[in-house]
């Protein structure tokens, strides 16, 4: 009869940990500090792409004005090349 009072006890506090664990590591947590750090990290990761598409929109332009001043005879092939190369839209559509 021990034995079954024992395994009663014992389902008891273990079920008590399994719910109450998480909630004790939840409430601990610091959740400002992981904020703040989300933010920086979109921050960074905002500049590059910022910086990508600022570097796109110049590599652009210049494969424009190459195929606008610089298409000859010899080379027209490779400007109309570069010319179905080049996106007609822009990278947000317009």
């Amino acid at each position: 009869m021990s034995n079954i009072y024992g395994m009663i006890v014992l389902v008891l506090l273990m079920s008590y940990g399994i719910t109450f664990l998480p909630y004790l590591l939840w409430s601990k947590m610091d959740a400002k500090s992981l904020l703040y750090e989300a933010l920086a990290d979109a921050d960074v990761i905002f500049r590059s792409y910022r910086d990508a598409r600022l570097d796109y929109h110049k590599e652009v332009m210049i494969c424009k004005n190459l195929i606008q001043d610089n298409t000859s005879g010899f080379n027209k092939q490779f400007m109309e090349i570069l010319q179905t190369e080049i996106p007609e839209e822009d990278l947000d559509g317009d």
